[in-house]
């Protein structure tokens, strides 16, 4: 990694002050700042302005951009007037950027600066770059009421190199927070006859709020490069969710007994129930296919 950057700033020194065509994704943000680092200041941002970048992606870039504090300019481009463009098959992502560094090259020719541009990688792919996230949770149960409240809750990533701690330990800690709420009060209710959604509204099947958030929330992360990216990054999205939801119910499991329940949300009923009962009182989903 260390002998990828050093080629990389010797390329940026050689290249001199140059315009980055700038999304705010992970690729163009990371080139953005090498280059407004090695360049002291010397690479400009320019970011699309039409529909195929949404407002809010293109607001994000701002503020990116901004961060870093690097000029940034917007202009605007006409990919969507191209009918190759339009047919919206596998060269799509080509006439756009195509667009794209045609306006760059006039903006390049205007400000007297070179020309520098984010491409696809090269890198082996020798099978699916996917994330971890693991969960643990200690919860407390009341068992005359059914009522439980969980009291600590950590999560521990494999997501590759860190690039920005405080943004993924807030994708980690709220993805895990969007799975407690679907261990604990979110409930889909179908009609049995017509299969329609009965319970569509937040009353009626109620995310989770702060009032539900542990008591203490940790986040930890591998920091272990993946081999087969440019930055060593991986995405980390939805694996915080399942290791949210899981950790609950295996706590309220380990709590009450494996045998009280078989399908989520787990309520102060359910478990109130199967305890005065002795045996659980819901049965597990069923799949008709």
């Amino acid at each position: 990694m260390e002998g990828q950057q050093t080629a990389l700033k010797q390329i940026l020194r050689d290249i001199g002050p140059c315009l980055v065509a700038f999304s705010g994704g992970v690729d163009s943000t990371f080139l953005l700042k090498m280059a407004y680092d090695v360049l002291a200041g010397g690479a400009t941002a320019v970011t699309a302005v039409s529909p195929s970048l949404a407002a809010a992606e293109r607001e994000d870039a701002v503020s990116l951009a901004r961060l870093i504090g690097a000029r940034h300019i917007l202009v605007p481009t006409g990919e969507i007037d191209d009918p190759r463009y339009s047919r919206n098959d596998s060269a799509r992502c080509f006439h756009c950027k195509a667009e794209l560094f045609r306006v760059m090259r006039s903006v390049a020719a205007l400000a007297g600066q070179g020309l520098l541009a984010v491409a696809r990688d090269t890198y082996p792919r020798d099978g699916v770059t996917n994330s971890y996230v693991a969960g643990f949770a200690e919860v407390e149960v009341d068992l005359e009421t059914g009522h439980y409240r969980v009291l600590d809750y950590l999560a521990v990533a494999d997501v590759g190199t860190v690039l920005h701690p405080r943004s993924l330990g807030g994708q980690i800690l709220g993805g895990s927070l969007q799975g407690i709420g679907h261990a604990m009060t979110q409930k889909w209710v179908y009609d049995q006859q017509y299969g329609v959604p009965l319970a569509k509204r937040f009353y009626q099947t109620r995310p989770a709020t702060i009032l539900d958030a542990p008591a203490r929330m940790e986040w930890a992360a591998l920091d272990i490069p993946d081999p087969e990216t440019p930055v060593g990054v991986r995405g980390v999205g939805e694996p915080p969710v399942g290791a949210g939801f899981a950790a609950v119910l295996n706590a309220i499991a380990d709590a009450v007994g494996h045998d009280v329940f078989r399908r989520f949300p787990v309520t102060c009923d359910v478990i109130l129930t199967s305890l005065a009962n002795g045996r659980r009182v819901t049965d597990p989903l069923s799949a008709n296919i």
